[in-house]
């Protein structure tokens, strides 16, 4: 490195500053707390490396599960992994996940970083609440044809 690099001129770096971060301590309470409950949710801290995925937290990862580790996913056009680290982000529809699961997931990236955070949902959880406002509108649905009916026989039969 010369003094050019650093912005000073005339002036040589004397030493250098290394941090290291426990990604199990730091990131990994961070991870798990967001984007929230689910029983197939999870945070993904991930980068690219060489044409796969390198996992360097996840919120699902179990005690003493080694990190970071190697993601093997799915077809390479749907993997999201994949996706975002090829710089896919926003939400991610028509994707799969390492355990070769249809997902909906959400991929941004980390300001700074060749890092990629990507939060996802199994899609029959994500589309749970929507088939069950369905179910429920059908029945009100139902339920308020049969009383009309009924009134509109009753009406009939009492004229």
């Amino acid at each position: 490195m010369c003094s050019s690099d650093l912005g000073i001129p005339g002036r040589e770096p004397v030493g250098a500053v290394y941090l290291e971060v426990d990604a199990r301590t730091q990131l990994l309470p961070l991870v798990k707390r967001w984007p929230g409950e689910g029983a197939t949710t999870e945070t993904v801290l991930m980068r690219k490396e060489g044409d796969g995925v390198l996992v360097l937290v996840s919120s699902e990862v179990k005690e003493g599960a080694p990190l970071p580790w190697r993601a093997s996913e799915g077809p390479e056009d749907l993997r999201l992994g994949q996706r975002a680290v090829r710089g896919d982000t926003g939400i991610l529809h028509g994707s799969i996940d390492f355990k070769r699961v249809p997902v909906i997931g959400v991929s941004l990236p980390v300001s700074g970083t060749p890092w990629m955070l990507v939060a996802k949902q199994d899609l029959d959880e994500a589309e749970r609440p929507v088939h069950d406002l369905r179910v429920a509108i059908s029945a009100l649905a139902g339920l308020f044809l049969l009383l009309a009916a009924a009134i509109t026989f009753l009406l009939w039969r009492a004229s």
